[in-house]
């Protein structure tokens, strides 16, 4: 019978078998601890950016420019584009406004009447996406493009409405600044915003005040309006604002969340997409107005006469942790 020898370099391996099998169980150990070390960052970040957007308005990204309704189209596409690449594979809503500021209240509005003090009363009226998703509509309609030759339909904000001293029906009158030609308004409906505090009201120049009162001027306001109605005359659009607002953690699949923090975390995407934004000046084409001025007149302020052709843009991006 003929017996099987063992190699020689296990022979050779017998006095230091402790050594090696502490050594395989070492390898084991780290490669345990490695693996858990990735499974308990993966979890730790899914969680930390579930608590960044456990409230998205943290993360809304706010821009303006100065920019007709005309060029509005491709800008809003820009926009998308580079808030797209800023949030990765987190999903989120981009909202628009037109908006014309400095129109002079005229006639027979109660606060035009009561004067505020002595300061120039003015109006602003915007143009918003998705107003009847963010507001509740407490009296009258919501406005629609109206008929040539009639008062244009405004709604106005409950709160704007007292400041004013306007309500349901009320027909008045404001002037362009830039024209100076009037259109007629006629309060079509008065709403409450659903949530005062959210991100999509970054497209209120008034922060839900009603009123505000800068340089000589009091302004009132916004009133909103169709965008049919800021294509052209009085009303004709000078600027436009755009939110973009991440959606709810709640909403977002854990794997979605892993993959943003592989992109650098969700906080990162704020900063990222205004740097952006501020690249949009260079893409959108000028403007072919003959309407020109130093840079989009603020809420509050009458605009002086001369602004330079070009978009002039500005972004704010909200990172409140």
């Amino acid at each position: 019978m003929t017996t099987r020898r063992a190699p020689l370099v296990i022979k050779r391996m017998g006095p230091a078998r402790a050594a090696l099998t502490a050594g395989v169980a070492t390898t084991l150990l780290t490669i345990t601890f490695v693996v858990a070390l990735v499974s308990f960052t993966q979890t730790q970040t899914a969680r930390a950016i579930r608590s960044a957007l456990a409230r998205p308005d943290n993360l809304a990204i706010t821009m303006s420019g100065s920019l007709s309704a005309q060029q509005q189209p491709r800008a809003r596409a820009a926009i998308r584009s580079d808030v797209r690449r800023a949030f990765g594979p987190v999903p989120f809503a981009l909202f628009g406004s037109l908006r014309v500021d400095g129109l002079a209240l005229r006639g027979n509005v109660p606060a035009n009447r009561a004067g505020a003090g002595g300061t120039r009363q003015i109006a602003t009226v915007i143009a918003a996406d998705a107003l009847a998703a963010h507001a509740t509509l407490i009296d009258g309609r919501w406005p629609s493009a109206g008929p040539a030759g009639q008062p244009v339909p405004v709604a106005v904000s409950a709160q704007a409405a007292a400041r004013l001293g306007i309500s349901a029906g009320k027909v008045f009158t404001v002037r362009s600044p830039y024209d100076r030609k009037d259109a007629r308004l006629r309060v079509s409906g008065v709403f409450r915003p659903d949530d005062p505090a959210g991100p999509y009201w970054n497209l209120d120049p008034l922060h839900g005040k009603g009123i505000q009162q800068a340089g000589g001027f009091t302004t009132y306001g916004p009133l909103f309006t169709s965008v049919a109605a800021m294509q052209s005359g009085p009303l004709s659009a000078t600027l436009a604002d755009w939110v973009a607002i991440p959606r709810s953690a709640a909403d977002i699949a854990a794997g979605e969340l892993q993959l943003r923090g592989d992109h650098g975390g969700v906080a990162a995407a704020a900063p990222a997409a205004a740097s952006a934004a501020e690249a949009l000046a260079a893409r959108v084409p000028r403007p072919r107005s003959t309407r020109r001025w130093r840079r989009p007149p603020p809420a509050g302020r009458r605009p002086s006469r001369d602004r330079a052709a070009r978009p002039a843009w500005s972004s704010r991006a909200a990172a409140r942790r």
